[in-house]
């Protein structure tokens, strides 16, 4: 719980600086997903990628909101939500577009394995576990 509450405090603090201080791990994630070889494969194909939900970048926390999910798309797989805003990942912050489709790319293949979202405003983390 202390840890929890030091990942909630750091990722506030963060987020009203419009900065992520990359971390090698996701200490203490709300969501774990294991993600099978043919999920990873779906995220190599950038159109499916692309058509799977619709993105607008936000500036204020800086991220990209994801709305309008495909059903069937990679995203349900992944756990994320309507009106989800990605902020960063253990790579580093996410400001535009192409950072977030950057980290979803190389999730599960052990560079990239915790998205960090608000969620209704609050912080939620996603830990991605290859199976």
């Amino acid at each position: 719980m202390k840890a929890f509450k030091l990942l909630l405090a750091t990722t506030l603090l963060c987020m009203s600086a419009n900065v992520w201080a990359a971390s090698d791990d996701c200490s203490s994630p709300q969501q774990k997903i294991k993600l099978s070889q043919s999920d990873r494969s779906k995220l190599d194909n950038a159109t499916a990628l692309l058509s799977g939900a619709k993105f607008s970048e936000q500036t204020d926390p800086s991220g990209i909101e994801i709305d309008n999910i495909v059903d069937g798309s990679v995203y349900k797989t992944m756990g994320i939500q309507n009106r989800d805003i990605a902020i960063a990942s253990n790579l580093g912050p996410i400001h535009e577009l192409m950072d977030f489709l950057s980290v979803v790319s190389v999730l599960g293949k052990n560079k990239a394995n915790c998205l960090v979202l608000l969620r209704n405003k609050q912080p939620w983390s996603i830990q991605y576990l290859s199976q």
